[in-house]
């Protein structure tokens, strides 16, 4: 979750700063690939599936406010923050949709 929180950060923080500082976006892109590697290891070793069930519900649902919070940046002007919101919102969907998978694989409901 530390390296989720990571990720969004400077996802959200590069796209307000009109993306113009790439090491953010290395950054976000490391620490996306490492949480993606990480929760299927988690869901794989420990098939927990109230908790993948909570947090691919939680990671869809963040995802729409995201984009919510997306067109309410893009309808004020702020492009580079709804960028950056918008780059959140897909990195929450990708990992909701790892979670949605892997609870699929696992039968969990």
């Amino acid at each position: 979750m530390i390296l989720m929180t990571i990720a969004g950060v400077s996802l959200a923080i590069w796209g307000c700063t009109a993306a113009f500082n790439p090491a953010l976006l290395t950054t976000a892109v490391i620490a996306t690939a490492a949480a993606l590697v990480l929760f299927g290891l988690w869901m794989f070793f420990c098939r927990d599936c109230p908790s993948i069930t909570f947090l691919r519900n939680f990671f869809f649902a963040m995802a729409t406010v995201m984009a919510v919070i997306a067109a309410l940046f893009a309808l004020i002007g702020q492009l580079g923050c709804a960028q950056g919101a918008a780059a959140v919102a897909a990195l929450f969907v990708t990992v909701g949709g790892e979670l949605a998978i892997g609870a699929a694989i696992l039968g969990c409901p």
